[in-house]
């Protein structure tokens, strides 16, 4: 029956000085080794270096190493996109897009007309006009309209239409008499800039197309049918 010789102290020695190669870098293996075989193995350096290993390895598993290639990296905080302002639905909105859908204008939708009117200053929200005020702007619309013909360009916002008196004492400088309040005024921004598009609307008011306010301002041109010319803004 055959028997296994036990290790010697300098067999364990190199079988721990082996485990240790695994988790330290090349540089400390060889430092430590040389040191230890300069020993001679003793059984204290053994016992040195098994502590040692005992030590680290629970370090690797507590906190596994990574190399710097691979490491990581914080990541900024993830944008979250902004909700889309939910659309307010107007007090008898879908009749009075059914009224501007009659006028068979060329390039400008119910849409636009009525997005003018969602809008909010100082907390006091706009609203759509009193039906008795609805033809009132039909001529306006069908002057923005010939007008976008001409020019040639999209017409990009309507920014104002139809105010309401609380409304209206809210925009800065608006005067109480407003042709706004009465429904009969736009402030249109085309996709020229705003002396070309008055310069047009002159043109149009001179050929007895209509009669009403032309006025000029930094972003838009203002145009109403109240039924006899002013003008101001920009000379």
């Amino acid at each position: 029956m055959s028997s296994t010789k036990p290790p010697t102290k300098k067999a364990l020695a190199l079988q721990h000085l082996a485990q240790l190669q695994h988790l330290l870098t090349r540089r400390q293996f060889l430092g430590w080794s040389a040191a230890t075989l300069g020993l001679g193995a003793t059984t204290w350096a053994a016992w040195r270096y098994r502590s040692e290993i005992v030590t680290i390895a629970k370090q690797d598993r507590d906190s596994p190493t990574v190399p710097p290639s691979v490491e990581p990296q914080p990541t900024s905080p993830s944008k979250t996109p902004a909700k889309p302002t939910p659309t307010v639905i107007l007090p008898h909105e879908k009749d009075y897009a059914t009224f501007l859908s009659t006028l068979d204008l060329r390039y400008i939708s119910p849409h636009e007309v009525i997005r003018a009117h969602r809008r909010e200053r100082n907390g006091v929200a706009n609203v759509l006009p009193p039906r008795k005020y609805w033809s009132g702007m039909v001529p306006t619309l069908q002057v923005a309209d010939e007008l976008r013909e001409r020019l040639g360009v999209k017409l990009s916002y309507i920014t104002s239409a139809f105010r309401s008196t609380a409304y209206n004492a809210q925009c800065p400088g608006a005067s109480p008499r407003s042709y706004h309040t009465k429904n009969i005024a736009l402030d249109l921004v085309y996709d020229c800039s705003p002396d070309v598009a008055m310069k047009e609307a002159k043109k149009m008011r001179d050929e007895g197309i209509f009669l009403g306010g032309l006025g000029l301002y930094n972003t838009f041109i203002h145009i109403d049918t109240r039924g006899r010319n002013a003008t101001w803004g920009k000379s």
